[in-house]
């Protein structure tokens, strides 16, 4: 329990601090900037990611979430929620203007090499839908991030061995750099 509390203590000290008050604090930036990014809760994120890369946050996460997906509030795009096609024309021009704006951002401020944006959704790991489970898209991760996801595994409380990426999962060629 101790432990629990000195890391619930140590976050509770990071989240307070002067220095997470000014990333967090996004009426510092222009407001053209806020404009490029949309002023919603989207673009707001992807701005907030941007200033958390800037300060040191090595993983900045954001979720596409909320009024702007739409009736059910998200990307649930089965047709029993909407018709799918009225809701990607809903949503796609917030979500390309917040991630356009970001990434921009991360080449005009020279990030580019310390970051890597992975935009995914919780359904399919590939641009068609199979059925086929495949460890593709993170060992193309692991292999950007330079980890040697072949060989490496966890152990359990057991002791025994868990793979970081299943069986037979490759980097997709296409997604790797070619410099």
């Amino acid at each position: 329990m101790r432990a629990f509390d000195t890391f619930e203590s140590l976050a509770w000290n990071m989240l307070t601090s002067p220095e997470a008050r000014q990333v967090f604090d996004i009426s510092q930036e222009d407001a053209k900037t806020r404009d490029r990014y949309g002023r919603n809760r989207w673009g707001q994120q992807c701005l907030l990611a941007r200033r958390h890369v800037e300060a040191g946050v090595d993983l900045v996460t954001t979720q596409f979430s909320g009024p702007l997906g739409g009736r059910v509030g998200n990307w649930d795009d089965h047709a029993v929620n909407h018709n799918v096609f009225e809701g990607m024309q809903h949503r796609c021009r917030f979500y390309d203007q917040a991630v356009a704006a970001l990434i921009e951002d991360i080449y005009d401020r020279g990030l580019d090499r310390r970051v890597m944006v992975v935009v995914t959704g919780e359904f399919g790991r590939t641009p068609q839908i199979n059925y086929q489970a495949s460890g593709d898209f993170l060992a193309t991760i692991y292999r950007h991030l330079g980890v040697d996801a072949e060989h490496i595994a966890f152990r359990n409380f057991a002791g025994r061995p868990i793979p970081i990426l299943p069986e037979g999962g490759t980097p997709i060629p296409e997604l790797l750099s070619r410099l």
